[in-house]
C-alpha cells in the first residue's frame, strides 16, 4: 500500500512540476530537431538566355555606281569573281569638265578632312574619359553635325565593368571608321594630284573589301556589286520572343560544325514580321553581329548555329538547388544552432540552380528534408560528416565539445 501511495505521489509531483515549467515558460517547450541532410547556398554567375537557331549570311552587297554626266566611261579594271581591297582600282572614265570635277574633288577633300578630325576627337575624348567605379551603364550616343561629330553619355543603372567593355567597343568601332575615311581621303588626294598634272582620266577605287559578284557591261547602275567578306547570323523570333529582346543584347553563338563558340551582339531587330496571319504565328527576322575580338576568318554563309540571347544576368549571385527553393520558403540552419523559417525571393533559374535575391546569403545552410514538422528558433543537431568538418576553426568555437559529441552520438 505504502509503495502504491509513493508511486501516486511521485507521479503527481512529476506532472505538477512539468505543468509549472510549462506555465512559467510561457507555454513553450524547447525541442531539438535532428537534421540528417542539409545543403548550402553557392555563388555563381547566372544567365537567363533565350535559345534559338540561326544561319550565317554575308552582311549584304555593296553597290558601285557611275555617273554618266561626269564623263565618258573607259574600261573596267577587275572581273567578276576578283577579290578587291578598299583602295583597289575598279574602273576608269574620262572627265567632261575639268573645273567642275576639280571643284567636286576639292569639296569632297574638305568634307573628309572635317569628318576625320571629328572622329579623331571623339576617340581622344573617349580614351581619356575615366568611368567611375560604380553601378552605372554608359551608353555612348553620337550627335552628328556639319562641323563634325560629338559624343555624349547616357547613364542607366548597370555594372561599371560593362561600361568599360562598351567603351573599348566604341573606340574599336570608331578606329575602323577612321581607317575607312582616311582611305577615302587618300583616294581623293590621288585624284587631285592627277588633275593637277593635267591628266583627265579618273580612276575609281573600291570603297570596300570583298568579292566582285556582278559587273554591268551595259553600264546600267549599279555598274558593279561587291560582296563584303564579313558574315553575320540571321535568325528569327516568335511574337512572344520578340517582346523580350532589345538591341545590343549580348549573344552566344555556337557553330554546328566543330562546336566553335563566338560572342556577338543583337544588331538589328525587325519591327515588321516576316510572315503573319490572323490564325498563324508571326515571326520577326533578327541580325546578330560578331564581336570585334572574334576571329571569323573561314566562316562561310550557310553555316548553321545555335544562338543564346542573353536576356538577363546576375554576376556573383547567391544560388540554391531549385527543388529546395520550390515553395519560396526554406529552413535555415543558423550559426547559433537554431532553425529559422526564411521567406525567399527567386531570380534567374539556370539548369538545376536558382538565384536567391532575398532571404539567404552565400554559404548559408538549409535543411534538405526532414520527416518532422520543424519549429522556428528550435535547436537542431546533425550527424558528424567527417569530410565537412573544418578542423582548423572548429576548436575556436565556444562549446565546440557539445556539438562535436552530439554529432558523434547521432552519426
Amino acid at each position: 500500500m505504502r509503495r502504491r501511495n509513493l508511486i501516486v505521489i511521485l507521479s503527481v509531483l512529476f506532472i505538477g512540476i512539468n505543468v509549472l515549467l510549462i506555465y512559467f515558460g510561457d507555454g513553450k517547450v524547447d525541442r531539438t530537431f535532428y537534421v540528417k541532410d542539409w545543403a548550402h547556398t553557392n555563388v555563381q554567375d547566372m544567365y537567363d538566355n533565350l535559345h534559338t537557331r540561326g544561319v550565317l549570311d554575308y552582311l549584304g552587297d555593296e553597290n558601285v555606281y557611275f555617273d554618266k554626266d561626269k564623263g565618258e566611261f573607259q574600261t573596267f579594271l577587275v572581273e567578276e569573281g576578283d577579290m578587291v581591297a578598299a583602295g583597289d582600282p575598279l574602273y576608269t572614265y574620262q572627265i567632261n569638265n575639268y573645273y567642275d570635277t576639280l571643284t567636286e574633288f576639292q569639296s569632297e577633300n574638305e568634307k573628309l578632312k572635317e569628318e576625320i578630325a571629328g572622329i579623331e576627337s571623339a576617340i581622344s575624348k573617349m580614351e581619356t574619359y575615366q568611368i567611375p567605379q560604380q553601378t552605372v551603364d554608359y551608353r555612348f550616343i553620337e550627335d552628328k553635325e556639319d562641323e563634325g561629330q560629338q559624343t555624349r553619355l547616357l547613364e542607366t543603372p548597370q555594372d561599371s565593368a560593362e561600361a568599360e567593355l562598351m567603351k573599348e567597343q566604341y573606340i574599336t568601332e570608331k578606329e575602323r571608321e577612321l581607317a575607312e575615311k582616311k582611305a577615302q581621303w587618300e583616294s581623293v588626294q590621288s585624284k587631285l594630284e592627277d588633275l593637277a598634272s593635267g591628266d583627265d582620266t579618273v580612276v575609281v577605287e573600291s570603297p570596300f573589301d570583298g568579292r566582285v559578284t556582278m559587273i554591268s557591261k551595259s553600264l546600267d547602275n549599279p555598274v558593279m556589286t561587291i560582296q563584303p567578306p564579313e558574315v553575320h547570323v540571321v535568325s528569327e523570333l516568335s511574337e512572344g520572343e520578340r517582346k523580350q529582346v532589345t538591341d545590343d543584347m549580348a549573344v552566344n553563338i555556337e557553330l554546328d560544325e566543330g562546336k566553335k563558340r563566338f560572342e556577338g551582339v543583337l544588331s538589328d531587330i525587325s519591327e515588321y514580321p516576316e510572315s503573319s496571319s490572323i490564325d498563324g504565328n508571326s515571326t520577326y527576322p533578327i541580325n546578330i553581329a560578331f564581336s570585334d575580338e572574334n576571329d571569323t576568318e573561314g566562316l562561310l554563309a550557310g553555316y548553321h548555329t545555335d544562338v543564346a540571347i542573353q536576356l538577363d544576368k546576375s554576376i556573383n549571385a547567391t544560388t540554391l538547388d531549385k527543388d529546395l527553393a520550390a515553395n519560396n520558403t526554406v529552413w535555415q540552419m543558423t550559426d547559433e544552432g537554431t532553425l529559422e523559417n526564411k521567406v525567399i525571393k527567386k531570380g534567374i533559374q539556370m539548369d538545376d540552380d536558382v538565384e536567391i535575391t532575398v532571404g539567404l546569403e552565400p554559404g548559408d545552410w538549409v535543411v534538405e528534408d526532414t520527416p518532422n514538422k520543424l519549429q522556428s528558433d528550435a535547436d537542431f543537431i546533425t550527424p558528424l560528416k567527417w569530410n565537412d568538418v573544418k578542423w582548423a576553426s572548429m576548436f575556436k568555437a565556444k562549446q565546440w565539445n557539445k556539438g562535436f559529441f552530439t554529432g558523434l552520438l547521432f552519426h
